[in-house]
């Protein structure tokens, strides 16, 4: 049996050849985690078109058009940003490392860490 998502999943088309989805989270009425953002003025327009309060960041490797987006939000919502904890010194502005198995609970939701190295050697999946 498919479990039904409590948590919204928007995805987000940049039009950007280098990077073109963006994921948010909606884990509870405007509030958001971002997956990768490349672009804080994409992630910026979409977080403002929902009236929207960034809590998180989750980086799944460390390549550029993964992390570009990073310091600006950070700076502006001041909210963590998960990364893999070998990752820690690689991406910036990172303040939470995370391994295999880590759990990010949203309610009723929970998406599970899965170490995947070999895009890069700090990669993860996220498994609903």
């Amino acid at each position: 049996m498919i479990k039904e998502l409590n948590m919204k999943i928007h995805t987000i088309n940049t039009n950007n050849s280098s990077r073109n989805i963006y994921y948010f989270l909606e884990i509870e009425r405007n509030t958001f985690y971002v997956i990768d953002p490349f672009s804080f003025e994409c992630a910026e327009k979409f977080l403002q078109s929902k009236n929207g309060n960034l809590v998180g960041i989750i980086n799944t490797h460390a390549h550029f058009d993964h992390i570009g987006g990073n310091a600006q939000l950070f700076e502006k919502y001041k909210c963590d940003i998960f990364v893999y904890q070998d990752a820690l010194d690689v991406i910036p502005c990172a303040t939470q490392g995370i391994k295999e198995g880590h759990i990010f609970s949203f309610g009723d939701d929970e998406l599970k860490v899965i170490f995947t190295p070999g895009h890069t050697k700090f990669d993860i999946c996220l498994l609903h």
